[in-house]
């Protein structure tokens, strides 16, 4: 039974893991829009 909480344990680890770098790959996006309007501006 311990080991099916580790198991338990890595896997809920490699999803934080996975929305951790969706979220900071969805941020880039964001910023490197905002960055193009800006350059559209100037």
């Amino acid at each position: 039974m311990e080991s099916l909480g580790i198991v338990i344990m890595l896997v809920g680890t490699n999803a934080g893991l996975l929305a951790i770098v969706y979220e900071l790959k969805e941020i880039r996006k964001s910023l490197n829009s905002k960055n193009r309007k800006n350059e559209n501006t100037n």
